[in-house]
């Protein structure tokens, strides 16, 4: 039985409005929540990039006023 990429997806998206700090805090809680205190057999690792805003270039299919 694992937490699985569903699960993560959710707790990501119910915080997608926190802070990345509050984010992780968040996963780690479900997750700790799911094993209901069994050991770790293994060590957790979660990184999160947050992108503030989407380059131009890729805002618009790769299309800026240079090329276009």
């Amino acid at each position: 039985h694992e937490f699985g990429e569903r699960r993560l997806v959710t707790a990501l998206r119910a915080g997608w409005s926190e802070t990345v700090d509050d984010l992780v805090e968040r996963v780690f809680a479900n997750l700790d929540a799911f094993s209901e205190g069994a050991p770790q057999s293994d060590d957790q690792t979660l990184v999160l990039v947050r992108r503030l805003a989407a380059p131009a270039a890729l805002a618009t299919g790769g299309q800026t006023a240079k090329n276009a």
